[in-house]
């Protein structure tokens, strides 16, 4: 920035002009002074924001690039407030959203950012309906908040079933029908991205109001899972090696997807004196009763311990299952094994205890 040269501008019409530049009395601040054209008294609302345009890529996206030749300047979005101002403070990094573009904010609660970053693009259906505008660590210091923006019309699409996940990069899958490769775009190979889409059965959803805040998933296949309500934590012991089972794995119900693994421990047990190997299980309970026949409401806890008390009385077991034999994944399968002995469940144990059944992978290897 030069005094006297560098320039104010919207919309590239210059609106004003840098009069002296100077350092703060404590020297940690750049304090500029500038003037402006009478007729753009309008853009010092209290609420204007200013940012020094440079050559920037973000997103897949390169902006500022005039200013290679004719030197940077000071740009402004105008401000809403009634109230002006003469003091501003000015921008570090250029706003991705100007000019009060319709659509609506959202926020994507994530373990970490991965390859995002502000100006990553937003999909739905390979279209690009929006972007990452900001990004900043929860005060848990565990998780980050991702906010978003999606543009008219598309944000009508944004409902409160709506799954989103991590675009980023190659989805690579090898399963039973052969190796499958799936990217959104270029552009997310290289800057990252985010996908979302809504579960054909909850189409019918409420709208996502402005704001709502969402999960990041971290590929389709477990965004898609049809998984209702909060998940139920339980705990298995399994005879078996526990080697090719990992966070993540699912649980089924007679090939019905009803969970996933959540840990794979190993503790000391003082009075055994021997190690125990604790499967930690997330089951969504409410699966068992979304396929129910009848329109009766949905079961309080008592009847689900009831029915669950009456499954494993007819032998229900948590078993340990191949995957893949070509990569030796295990699932833990829940299943109807008539012939075991019976299991007293103690209802007081939190987590709740599932009983097992050794596996047949050591008996194929």
């Amino acid at each position: 920035l030069e005094a006297g040269k560098t320039k104010i501008r919207y919309k590239d019409v210059d609106i004003g002009e840098v009069k002296t530049i100077a350092i703060s009395p404590e020297h940690s601040k750049i304090v500029l002074t500038a003037q402006f054209t009478k007729d753009a008294e309008d853009f010092l609302a209290k609420d204007s924001r200013f940012w020094v345009v440079r050559p920037r890529i973000s997103g897949g996206q390169v902006s500022g690039v005039s200013t290679l030749l004719s030197g940077a300047y000071i740009a402004v979005d105008p401000g809403e407030s009634t109230e002006s101002a003469r003091h501003f403070k000015g921008l570090e990094v250029a706003p991705i959203l100007t000019d009060k573009l319709p659509g609506r904010q959202f926020t994507l609660e994530a373990q970490d950012m991965g390859s995002l970053d502000i100006g990553s693009p937003v999909y739905f259906r390979h279209i690009r309906v929006g972007e990452v505008i900001a990004h900043e660590l929860d005060p848990n210091g565990r998780d980050v908040h991702i906010r978003f923006f999606i543009h008219t019309p598309y944000d009508q699409y944004v409902t409160e079933a709506s799954r989103f996940w991590n675009a980023s990069g190659f989805d690579v899958t090898l399963d039973s029908s052969g190796l499958k490769l799936q990217t959104q775009s270029l552009t997310s190979i290289l800057s990252g991205g985010v996908a979302f889409e809504t579960p054909p059965d909850l189409l019918n959803s409420e709208r996502a109001a402005p704001g709502f805040k969402f999960t990041l998933h971290r590929d389709r296949a477990i965004a898609m899972k049809t998984l209702n309500g909060e998940p139920e934590i339980f705990e298995v012991y399994f005879s078996d090696s526990l080697r090719g089972l990992s966070p993540g794995a699912p649980v089924e119900f007679r090939g019905i997807p009803i969970g996933e693994v959540l840990s794979v421990e190993v503790t000391f047990n003082e009075k055994s004196h021997w190690f125990d190997f604790p499967v930690r299980l997330a089951i969504y309970r409410e699966q068992l009763e979304t396929r129910r026949q009848d329109n009766r409401p949905r079961m309080s806890e008592p009847e689900r311990n009831k029915l669950l008390g009456a499954m494993i009385a007819r032998g229900l077991r948590a078993q340990l299952r191949s995957g893949n034999l070509l990569t030796g994944q295990l699932f833990v399968s829940l299943d109807f094994f008539p012939e075991t002995p019976k299991y007293a469940m103690d209802w007081q144990r939190r987590p709740l205890q599932l009983p097992t059944v050794p596996g047949t992978v050591e008996e194929l290897q």
